[in-house]
């Protein structure tokens, strides 16, 4: 509701204490990538949708934090594309195409897993890195041929 900080303070006082229960580390973790999202802090972010994800395979939370697998995966995936995207806009090319490769070992085969392999080959094209990018873009048609 608009209280990024006072949300982040929070969670954070949930998450230092030594008796907060798997279900309490969850919605913290989960405040926390929110909040971390929300001021583009996409590695913080990550960071965060991890440790939820972690919770929710440790097998200690119950059935309905764990139906927010695929959510948080897919959470997980937008914030290290966004960090691709960060780097890129910042001149960092290297960076952001190691980051957009990355959102595809998150969540393989996915729509936002496909268009950052597009944006890796783009961002080697900008870079004037014209091998790397034809190899990348021969990646792309390899794996997803009937891609439009």
């Amino acid at each position: 509701m608009g209280e990024d900080a006072k949300a982040a303070d929070y969670a954070g006082a949930v998450l230092k204490r030594g008796d907060a229960n798997a279900e309490q580390q969850y919605a913290a973790w989960l405040i926390t990538a929110q909040v971390r999202e929300s001021g583009q802090e996409f590695g913080l972010a990550e960071r965060a949708w991890r440790q939820a994800l972690g919770l929710i395979d440790s097998g200690r939370l119950g059935a309905e934090q764990k139906a927010d697998r695929s959510r948080v995966r897919h959470q997980l995936a937008t914030s290290v594309f966004h960090q691709g995207e960060q780097a890129a806009s910042a001149g960092k090319f290297e960076q952001a195409v190691a980051h957009f490769r990355r959102v595809g070992t998150v969540l393989p085969d996915s729509e936002i897993a496909v268009n950052a392999r597009f944006d890796a080959a783009n961002t080697l094209l900008k870079a004037g890195r014209w091998q790397s990018a034809v190899n990348e873009l021969q990646w792309f048609r390899r794996h997803y041929p009937d891609h439009e």
